[in-house]
C-alpha cells in the first residue's frame, strides 16, 4: 500500500483518493452489460492492482491485454504516447 501511495503521489493526490474509494467498495463491478470491445492496459510492476485480480474480474468476457511489465499504476501517465499510437489516435 505504501508503494502504491508513493507512486500515485508523484502525479497528484487525486489518484490516491480514487484508488482508496475503489478498494473500499466490497463488491466486484457487474461488467456483463458491456458490449464494446475491452482493452486492458496494465502496469505489471504495480503493487496493489494485480493482473490476476483483473483477469478474475473479466472472466467470461472477451478482452485484449496490453501489459507493460516495467511500469506500475501510473502506466497511462508514463506511456501515454504509446497508448495513443497503439489505438491509432495519433499523438
Amino acid at each position: 500500500m505504501i508503494g502504491t501511495s508513493l507512486e500515485n503521489l508523484t502525479v497528484s493526490t487525486g489518484g490516491v483518493a480514487g484508488e482508496q474509494r475503489c478498494f473500499a467498495d466490497p463488491g466486484p463491478l457487474d461488467l456483463s452489460a458491456i458490449t464494446a470491445g475491452i482493452t486492458v492496459w496494465h502496469g505489471g510492476a504495480g503493487q496493489v492492482a494485480l493482473l490476476s485480480d483483473l483477469r478474475e474480474s473479466l472472466a467470461g468476457l472477451q478482452y485484449e491485454e496490453r501489459i507493460f511489465a516495467e511500469h506500475g499504476s501510473l502506466i497511462l501517465y508514463e506511456c501515454w504516447n504509446q497508448v495513443l499510437a497503439l489505438n491509432h489516435l495519433g499523438v
